[in-house]
């Protein structure tokens, strides 16, 4: 969880002496790193992505659909990062600091557009295989894939309340007596450990079996264009895994927070200077999904470069009939003065 969502962070909190100036030293370079490469790419992609795909929404099909809806999760996520990046919860030296409610905002925003990630993830390998295996079906069309997202939109919404609640609670823990009842780190912890990775992971196991399962040499028709072609498999196989991986120390790490109210080792890792840079280099990996995926859609999916290419090409259309009608309209106006002055 982020510190700034537990307690107010000031800029003496940043600051370090001695041996604990190494790692923070370290995740500082990162930090800038990250900020300075990853997530202007990150950003990039993901309107390239949302532009293309909402603008030649008649070409769309399932896997396109899901994508955008990543791209839009993507988008959130970075947003919110970047407020994160520059402050004291990753530098030495902060360039701002986060009060308590902005921070607390930010990090539901993050949860909700996390789980909106990977729930999509899950469900576009899930609805391939039935693409595959029951071809020509409604479940997997794009109208109707519009409506799942919207669903996981709404779902993963519920979910980050609770956590939300739980992160008032601790503020106002000694001004609410039901809320003193709660041990509110601990159990939105548990509820972003069992909704963002739990559950998503169970559906991920089974969804890359059932992919797996899917022979290499079964029919694909291609006169149909509701059949996706080929390449989806790989697609939807790919991002699947890359997803788990750059979520699973993100994941591990929480699951540590969420048994040290329980076991002693937990107040050792947590004034271990090695387990607090880990916790906040799997962040930054978590973070970067924001750009990976959205470059493996880039890259693997087929008709995505020729669909740019229209894009493009009708951005570039619009623009000359603009200029070509302001040119039409500015040479009516002087005709119109000309007519006037005769």
């Amino acid at each position: 969880m982020w510190t700034c969502a537990q307690n107010p962070l000031n800029v003496s909190t940043a600051m370090c002496d001695g041996e604990q100036c190494a790692p923070r030293l370290v995740l500082s370079i990162v930090s800038v790193g990250y900020a300075a490469i990853c997530l202007p790419f990150g950003v990039l992609f993901n309107l390239l992505i949302l532009s293309v795909n909402l603008h030649l929404k008649s070409s769309m099909q399932m896997p396109d659909v899901y994508f955008t809806n990543m791209a839009i999760s993507g988008l959130t996520i970075n947003i919110v990062v970047s407020m994160q990046l520059l402050s004291p919860h990753l530098l030495i030296w902060p360039l701002w600091t986060l009060n308590q409610e902005i921070c607390m905002g930010g990090f539901v925003l993050f949860n909700i557009a996390a789980l909106v990630s990977t729930y999509s993830v899950t469900l576009l390998c899930l609805d391939y295989y039935i693409e595959v295996t029951v071809p020509h079906t409604y479940m997997s069309s794009a109208h109707n894939t519009k409506h799942v997202c919207q669903f996981v939109w709404g779902g993963a919404s519920l979910a980050s309340f609770a956590c939300f609640l739980f992160l008032i609670c601790n503020k106002l823990i000694e001004k609410v007596q039901e809320c003193s009842r709660l041990q509110a780190k601990e159990l939105g912890d548990g509820i972003i450990l069992f909704t963002g990775f739990v559950v998503p992971a169970a559906g991920m196991i089974y969804a890359f079996h059932l992919l797996m399962t899917i022979r290499k040499e079964q029919p694909i028709f291609p006169q149909s264009s509701s059949i996706l072609d080929p390449s989806s498999r790989r697609l939807a196989l790919t991002v699947l895994l890359v997803d788990f991986v750059l979520w699973l120390p993100y994941y591990a790490t929480l699951l540590v927070d969420v048994l040290q109210a329980s076991f002693a080792f937990g107040i050792q890792l947590q004034n271990s200077d090695l387990f607090q840079l880990i916790k906040r280099l799997s962040e930054l990996t978590a973070y970067a999904s924001t750009l990976v995926i959205p470059l493996i859609y880039r890259t693997q999916r087929k008709n995505f470069n020729s669909r740019l290419k229209q894009f493009f090409g009708d951005m570039w259309k619009s623009i000359k009939y603009g200029c070509r009608t302001q040119s039409e309209h500015q040479q009516d106006d002087l005709h119109t003065d000309s007519i006037i002055q005769t």
